[in-house]
């Protein structure tokens, strides 16, 4: 009599990472002008907006939340949390 054997397959599809993915996208959202902490002057500031979007194809199709939000000095490029921008004493540096 033969012996059966119980055989457990795994759904493997390397492919499916090549249809359906993540990506991060940031989006500038505002401007304007600030005391900057690293150069204790005023300063311009782009704010930025990173948010986690489901990719199709590596199109980005369906927004997910928001990952970080953060300003940047227009003339040294340090990143700042956007509370920076309401206050009067430096906030602590962003990522």
């Amino acid at each position: 009599m033969g012996m059966t054997q119980n055989r457990t397959t795994q759904l493997r599809a390397p492919w499916i990472g090549a249809i359906w993915g993540q990506s991060r996208l940031t989006k500038t959202v505002s401007s304007g002008l600030f005391r900057c902490p690293t150069e204790q002057t005023e300063r311009a500031y782009w704010s930025h907006r990173v948010r986690n979007w489901h990719t199709l194809f590596s199109v980005p199709v369906v927004p997910g939340r928001v990952a970080e939000e953060y300003i940047e000095c227009f003339c040294c490029g340090s990143t700042w949390d956007p509370r920076v921008v309401s206050s009067d004493h430096p906030a602590l540096r962003a990522g």
